[in-house]
């Protein structure tokens, strides 16, 4: 890959999980809901990964199958995994994307696939607390996992990755603490994520 698609793979490789501040310009929400003939494919929990629970527990090959659409970790927390239209990402700390090899070591991965049921567009400026309103009232239920594709316009964005870590691990938040922070302004993005119940 070259030095340039890099970069400009990290502008349209954002997690939504790692979003500080958003500010749209143009917004279109697609939102997928999990229904029981796409299953949501869940590897680990998130409480375990609070833990320090950083060790591979399935292969980028094995969970490749599974979906289309996620986000999650790599073994030692080892970058940001992003998942989209069916090839996973690994975004390091560096800020690089990289296509993982198959017997790569996934920690801690959502996925699913991605058939998108609404299609909302924001248009003007707005920031998260918009577009979280916006989508808890086209949600027609609070009781209910949503998968959520965000494209837009983005005139400012903070995203992160977090640096690969040595057993005996330290909890998330020692992690999370020194963690890469990039600051991107006028950026045409995705956000992917998932919308799970409080």
């Amino acid at each position: 890959m070259r030095d340039d698609m890099q970069t400009h793979f990290v502008k349209m490789l954002i997690r939504y999980g790692s979003i500080f501040l958003l500010a749209f310009f143009v917004v279109q929400p697609c939102i997928g809901e999990i229904l029981k003939d796409d299953p949501l494919y869940q590897v680990n929990t998130f409480a375990n990964l609070e833990k320090g629970a950083y060790n591979r527990v399935i292969t980028v090959d094995e969970m490749a199958d599974k979906g289309d659409f996620g986000v999650g970790g790599f073994e030692h927390m080892d970058g940001e995994l992003l998942q989209m239209n069916g090839t996973i990402y690994q975004i390091t700390s560096d800020g690089v994307v990289h296509t993982p090899r198959g017997d790569t070591g996934i920690a801690f991965m959502n996925t699913v696939r991605f058939n998108p049921v609404w299609s909302i567009p924001i248009s003007g400026p707005a920031n998260l607390s918009r577009l979280e309103e916006t989508l808890k009232k086209t949600f027609p239920s609070d009781n209910q996992i949503y998968a959520l594709r965000v494209d837009g316009i983005f005139s400012e964005m903070k995203i992160r990755s977090l640096p690969v870590q040595d057993e005996p691990y330290p909890v998330l938040s020692t992690v999370v603490a020194n963690q890469s922070i990039f600051n991107l302004t006028n950026t045409t993005g995705t956000i992917t994520g998932f919308w799970f119940p409080a």
